[in-house]
């Protein structure tokens, strides 16, 4: 185990935090695997049932055939619910772990109990405040790509009147643009979730006392240099989740292969979710707890 002993002094440093989330989820892997394999066979189950390949809700909105819609979309809402509340479980026990030292056994690896159902509230009510955010950022940057994209000299096509198929999206100018913006929006938005998400971990160690303008607060001093350990920690988590679909599309749609697809993504979705806790406990532990690294 490594567990983060007292911390003396607040003094926020990009590499040693990065650092941190780095190890404390690599050197604890097979104990983070211990405390999580329940949700990660009950999840891996409903993205069979679901039908989802290789395991990503997209795949929903680009089914074509009809047939068992209503009964699938029933599923993959249930598996986005269930998801919401085992990733809120794995990062209270892994709070609880890094911060406190406690590790959850038995029935304590599947917990629904307060604690869970608070952070996972607070979970959806931080990215639902920041879609204005990201919504501001996404309209700011479709107008100022297309004028980029003229000033470089390149005539623009007309804009579609319907959205062209899904083999010609990277062909497609305007597509581009559009998914820039979208990009562009959530990477604005992104600094401002991690910093608000400080509280999620308060939630996890039983502050009940802390909100979210304390974590706004606390970190505020720190905002710039925030910014770059938000994206990357984005970057480590895109990597491990590209590093997943990538040996998912090895992988067929049935069968012993669409399991072990699922269960790719599943165990992806489990470690960002470790990563991205040990992020965030990592600023609890400097700016609220006075730690150091």
């Amino acid at each position: 185990m490594n567990y983060a002993g007292p911390f003396v002094v607040v003094k926020f440093r990009l590499a040693p935090a990065l650092r941190f989330g780095v190890s404390a989820t690599w050197n604890n892997a097979s104990l983070a695997l211990k405390m999580c394999w329940p949700w990660l066979v009950i999840l891996t189950g409903l993205e069979i049932a679901a039908g989802m390949g290789p395991g990503f809700p997209l795949s929903l909105l680009l089914q074509t055939t009809p047939s068992g819609y209503e009964d699938r979309a029933v599923l993959v809402s249930l598996l986005l619910a269930v998801k919401l509340l085992a990733v809120s479980s794995l990062a209270v026990n892994w709070s609880r772990f890094l911060l406190l030292g406690e590790i959850a056994t038995g029935w304590d690896r599947l917990r629904i109990d307060r604690p869970v159902w608070r952070f996972a509230c607070n979970y959806l009510l931080i990215w639902f405040a920041c879609s204005g955010v990201f919504l501001l950022g996404s309209l700011i940057s479709f107008v100022v790509l297309p004028l980029l994209v003229q000033l470089s000299g390149y005539a623009l096509p007309e804009f579609p009147r319907a959205m062209p198929p899904l083999s010609e999206w990277l062909h497609d100018t305007w597509t581009l643009i559009i998914a820039g913006s979208l990009l562009l929006g959530i990477l604005g938005g992104l600094p401002i979730v991690q910093r608000l998400s400080i509280k999620l971990v308060a939630i996890a160690v039983g502050r009940e006392d802390y909100g979210l303008g304390d974590a706004w607060r606390d970190s505020g001093s720190q905002s710039l240099p925030l910014v770059a350990y938000t994206f990357a920690v984005t970057g480590l988590v895109t990597v491990v989740w590209a590093a997943s679909f990538m040996a998912s599309l090895q992988f067929g749609p049935v069968g012993a292969f669409a399991l072990l697809a699922s269960a790719a993504a599943t165990l992806a979705c489990g470690l960002t979710t470790i990563l991205a806790t040990a992020s965030v406990t990592v600023l609890f532990g400097l700016f609220v707890e006075r730690r150091d690294i």
